[in-house]
């Protein structure tokens, strides 16, 4: 009889599907070398076992236990808008664009002024890469309009076809300062009034 590599005369060696002569199973998802059985992305982490999520740190939802980038984060975007110079009375400012379909007001898009100094401000979560917009208030009731400036050589909404629409583009986790219906900021544009003199001869 020839032994095994157990030690035992005539036996049948390490059993299929254990590791060792003492029988020990691998851990469920390994090999007995402790490598995964199954792992797709060669991370070191079993498939089965793997947490989907963002796993970018800078990522307003990033999630510290995900192993697995599914392309869920989101950036948070400050976007301001000047509206100390506007020569029109309005209720409610709103951000829209592609990122919601040229979406109405929904509440997460309107933007305040809690300290009452003109600047209407909002915080949007937004994935990666760029986003392009324009202001609106009273829900579609006026919006910006900035052909003019862009083709005057403004550079403030370069997705324009100089004569019927002119959008912003920002940066995904930036913030802006805009001014509404403008590319130039309040501060720098000129206001004038007509005003009347009588003269008693």
């Amino acid at each position: 009889n020839v032994v095994d590599e157990c030690g035992d005369c005539g036996g049948s060696g390490i059993a299929e599907g254990t590791c060792d002569c003492a029988g020990t199973q691998p851990a469920t998802g390994y090999d007995c070398n402790g490598d995964c059985l199954n792992d797709a992305d060669d991370d070191g982490i079993c498939d089965e076992f793997e947490t989907a999520g963002c796993t970018n740190e800078e990522a307003s939802n990033f999630n510290g236990s995900a192993t697995d980038e599914d392309g869920s984060c989101l950036f948070s975007t400050t976007l301001n808008v000047d509206m100390s110079c506007v020569e029109f009375t309005f209720s409610t400012v709103h951000v829209t664009g592609p990122f919601c379909d040229w979406c109405g007001s929904d509440g997460w898009n309107d933007l305040s002024d809690p300290d009452q100094d003109g600047i209407y401000s909002v915080v949007l979560e937004l994935p990666a890469g760029q986003v392009e917009y324009k202001y609106m208030v009273d829900n579609w009731a006026s919006q910006e309009d900035l052909t003019d400036d862009m083709a005057a050589g403004a550079t403030c909404a370069p997705i324009t076809d100089y004569n019927t629409y002119a959008n912003r583009v920002a940066d995904v986790g930036s913030t802006t300062n805009d001014t509404y219906g403008s590319c130039t900021p309040c501060s720098e544009q000129q206001f004038y009034e007509t005003v009347t003199f009588e003269i008693d001869m």
